[in-house]
Formats: C-alpha cells, structure tokens, sequence
C-alpha cells in the first residue's frame, strides 16, 4: 500500500511519532493531539530570517490518537476479547498509514498505534470502533471524530452535514468545495508574501547527463 501524501508529509509524521515515542505522555503537555501542526510553511513568521521549503507549504497537521498516553492510567479495550487487562501498551506501535481527516475548508491526517493484546493474540487500532464504544464513559466528549471506512471527518464538518437535512448532497458538496477553494487561495497567498519576502529556499536543478 502507497501512502496518499509526499515526502515533506512522510518527514512529519515522522518527526511527530519520533518525538512521542520519546516525550511519551508528556509530549501532550505543550502539543494538541487533535492539531499537531508542522513547521515550515504558513506557520513561519515571515520576519525570520530562516527561509522555508516549497514542500513546507503542502503538509498538513495530523491529529494523533495514542489513547493510553492522553488519558491517564487508561488502557483501551480490546474489540476482539471486549477486555483491557492484557493490552501491551508498551509494546504498541505505530500504524502503516494515517487516515485522512477531513475537515470544513481543509483536511489533517489522523494518526494512531496498533495495541497487542494478549488474552486474544490479536491487534487493534487506537481508534477502532468497537474498541471506542467499549471505551465510551471514558472516552465521550475527548474523541469526537467520526470514522468511516478510509478516511474520517471532525465534528465541524459531520455538524454541517447532518445538520443540512432539507439541502441535497450536491449541493453541500459544491460548498464545501468552494469551502475549500477559498482556504487553497488563502493559502497561496500566504505562499506569495513569503516570496515576496524572500523567505523561499531556492531549488537545485540537477543536470542529467
């Protein structure tokens, strides 16, 4: 399976899942799980003299779903077994790919780990249904993303379209993408300043012989 990003993207989820796996819990001390944003492009502070990478510009926030390090003494329930007393946490690891999250004018990537469990000897997801619905007192008001089979939406966007009965899906469709139309615009924008400022790293063109 090929992820659906490039590789300034890849470097980011990297570096996000690096830094979890050695801040543990206490890299969401000072980090949104929901909002993990990168460094580099429309985040720069344009007075900065550090000049920014094109690729910088396309990557996306991930919001990153480690259930065990977000609430305290919490062990997620396996769907297979519909027990917690034998997950390894220690031993979770990251998943191959996250899901696109999608949102009102843009999308983030939702990421999460693998959970062995012993009792069963199977693996599941940070966010598998089952595994939510089993978890719901704990979990209710802290998780509210809604998960489909490839990809997610955030509450924002499912509040737009549940609450749209008397519009038809087309039309909601065509305004999300003026939606997201609207903030690509916004976001070239912000890409042109940094030109104009002089912020952009020039690229190497490498002859081919």
């Amino acid at each position: 399976m090929t992820p659906r990003y490039g590789v300034a993207q890849r470097q980011h989820i990297k570096d996000a899942r690096g830094q979890i796996d050695i801040k543990h819990a206490s890299y969401f001390h000072s980090n949104d799980w929901r909002n993990l944003t990168p460094a580099g492009g429309k985040y720069v502070d344009l007075t900065h003299d550090k000049k920014i990478n094109t690729d910088s510009f396309y990557i996306k926030p991930i919001a990153c779903w480690v259930p065990h390090l977000l609430i305290p003494r919490h062990v997620p329930y396996c769907p297979h077994c519909k027990k917690n007393t034998h997950e390894d946490t220690a031993s979770s690891r990251w998943v191959a790919f996250p899901k696109i999250l999608y949102g009102m004018t843009s999308h983030k990537y939702l990421d999460t780990k693998l959970y062995p469990c012993k009792s069963c000897n199977h693996e599941f997801t940070g966010y598998n249904k089952e595994s939510l619905a089993l978890d719901a007192q704990v979990i209710v008001g802290y998780f509210n993303i809604y998960l489909a089979g490839k990809c997610a939406v955030n509450s924002e966007l499912y509040s737009f379209i549940v609450n749209a009965p008397d519009t038809s899906s087309a039309r909601i469709a065509r305004h999300l993408q003026k939606l997201y139309s609207d903030n690509y615009f916004t976001d070239y924008q912000i890409f042109l300043h940094a030109v104009r400022a002089e912020r952009i790293k020039s690229s190497t063109t490498q002859q081919v012989s």
